[in-house]
């Protein structure tokens, strides 16, 4: 009787449509932070990013991670792969949306929003430490939105930073 209760206890998420398999919750970053003009790497960049679920709306369960760029304006955030019993179905497996924001002094902050808005997240979320995260961010800003693919903004591994007219 107990090994009947085991197997209907373990076949039952299968029968509900439900799949025991691992899911990409945060996307690894693994870029060059460069100047735009020159090419040139730029060392001790700000790099700060949000993962938020899309079906999150508020980011209650975000993820915040920060690094900066070494000598070589090169930068590595981990990824996170979660297992789970997942629905194959709208809302039923975890969808992560990446917000991405790369500032150094001198230079207009460059900020990826994978879903949304990040000041949308900013205003919605009741979580104090997402709302300090973005304040971090300087307001000379370079927005990457919805119509923007990752790999497009991110261009073969590399993030380019623009220079603020004036500053040397």
């Amino acid at each position: 009787m107990h090994a009947k209760a085991i197997l209907l206890i373990t076949l039952l998420p299968l029968l509900t449509g439900c799949l025991f398999y691992p899911v990409r919750t945060a996307t690894p970053v693994n870029i060059r932070v460069v100047d735009a003009e020159t090419g040139k790497p730029i060392a001790g960049a700000h790099v700060l990013r949000i993962v938020c679920d899309v079906h999150d709306l508020h980011c209650q369960n975000g993820r915040i991670d920060r690094s900066q760029t070494d000598n070589e304006g090169f930068v590595k955030v981990a990824g996170e792969t979660r297992f789970g019993f997942w629905a194959p179905g709208p809302g039923g497996i975890p969808v992560p949306s990446n917000q991405i924001a790369i500032w150094k002094e001198g230079y207009y902050a460059l900020v990826f929003s994978q879903f949304g808005d990040i000041q949308y997240i900013e205003q919605s979320s009741g979580r104090k430490d997402i709302i300090e995260a973005i304040n971090e961010i300087p307001l000379d800003r370079k927005f990457y939105g919805r119509l923007y693919d990752f790999n497009e903004v991110f261009s073969g591994g590399q993030a380019k930073l623009y220079r603020k007219i004036g500053s040397e």
